[in-house]
């Protein structure tokens, strides 16, 4: 028995089979046309055409992507992205996260309700997403990005200064440094300003 060389399929003694490394796709191609030429002692020879069918198997969902990963700080329950992915038999398609400081509404990845993310925090930001065609289930885990806002200086709590008179002509000065004075971005100095005649 002899096929064409160029087909996906070998003969191994009278066994019809796929070359090693070869796999057929349904949704490519559902069925193959293949040639078989058999030859006798006296060199005749007839030719079959054998028509195989592939069996549809559903296959995983694929392409499981994220068209942004990156969110601003404190940003309460921010959208993140848009999730996409590949139904090879083209059915419904859900998306879900366990990681409760995230949520999905529909193919929207968000920060849950009341959730936000700090860029002075060096710990990574990663979320794990399930996508289900209601049988099979492919995970991706994505690196989320937070970007950094400059946000205002903030005082120690309680900080206040007592009532002060003080003649400036004198080159008096006021302690400013009871107030506990911070700036949550790295490397920003906080600096003090004279407002109306007052500090």
């Amino acid at each position: 028995f002899e096929i064409d060389a160029a087909s996906p399929f070998e003969i191994v003694g009278t066994t019809l089979k796929l070359k090693d490394g070869q796999a057929l796709d349904f949704e490519v191609t559902p069925s193959v046309d293949i040639e078989i030429t058999a030859t006798d002692a006296d060199n005749a020879s007839s030719i079959a055409t054998l028509t195989i069918t592939v069996a549809d198997v559903d296959e995983a969902p694929e392409a499981l992507g994220l068209d942004n990963a990156s969110v601003d700080e404190n940003a309460v329950g921010a959208v993140i992205g848009t999730l996409s992915a590949v139904d090879p038999e083209s059915g419904a398609l859900t998306f879900t996260v366990t990681d409760a400081r995230f949520a999905v509404d529909g193919t929207t990845l968000r920060l849950a309700d009341g959730v936000t993310l700090d860029a002075e925090d060096p710990t990574p930001v990663t979320v794990e997403v399930s996508v289900s065609d209601g049988t099979n289930t492919t995970m991706q885990t994505f690196d989320i990005t937070v970007n950094d806002v400059n946000e205002a200086p903030t005082l120690a709590d309680g900080a206040a200064l007592a009532d002060v008179n003080t003649d400036f002509a004198t080159e008096a000065r006021i302690d400013l440094i009871p107030l506990g004075a911070s700036d949550p971005d790295v490397g920003d100095t906080v600096l003090f300003g004279v407002r109306s005649g007052s500090v």
